[in-house]
């Protein structure tokens, strides 16, 4: 069997549409998943919400994405949306970045410190991000799992994020153009 991920140096960082980028392994690495994360700047709209927490910066996006397909987003956020919706299609009240975006698993992770990244957490940054750990996810430090065989390398996870950064620059573009 092939083992990418002895070959993945991590973190990794970059620079996309203007937002820092990262692929880190958590630590303590429990599973030997991959984690996507996008650094979004304190004049974002979006900084300092939570993953589960409501913004009318996102109906847009979670209309897009909850009336046409599902996506990758984790199938129970998706269900708890919906169930949450009322008659009248009410989508603001009930619009969370975990249920907005179609990427890998859905968003997971909300924090203003990524510490694989930024040992010093200069707040500067609140990052939003992913993870690879998920049922549907092979976990290489956790075999015993047994849920797949399908890992996501380092390429995947690149696209999602660099997917995610979009997503984030898009609402960043509506909330400028008021």
């Amino acid at each position: 069997m092939n083992k990418p991920w002895e070959q993945e140096e991590t973190p990794q960082v970059w620079e996309h549409l203007g937002y820092t980028c990262a692929i880190v392994r958590p630590t303590p690495n429990t599973s030997g998943h991959l984690c996507g994360y996008v650094g979004i700047p304190s004049h974002h709209p979006l900084h300092r919400v939570r993953y589960n927490d409501k913004s009318k910066y996102l109906t847009k996006t979670a209309q897009q994405c909850l009336k046409e397909n599902p996506g990758k987003r984790s199938p129970l956020v998706v269900f708890m949306t919906i169930l949450r919706m009322d008659d009248e299609y009410d989508w603001e009240p009930h619009t969370t970045m975990e249920a907005s975006f179609d990427i890998h698993g859905s968003v997971t992770y909300t924090e203003d410190n990524l510490l694989e990244v930024d040992p010093y957490g200069d707040m500067r940054l609140w990052w939003v991000g992913f993870d690879c750990g998920h049922a549907n996810d092979y976990c290489p430090a956790r075999e015993d799992w047994g849920f797949s065989s399908n890992y996501k390398d380092l390429a995947y996870v690149k696209a999602e994020t660099e997917k995610l950064a979009e997503y984030l620059r898009e609402i960043e573009n509506d909330s400028l153009r008021g």
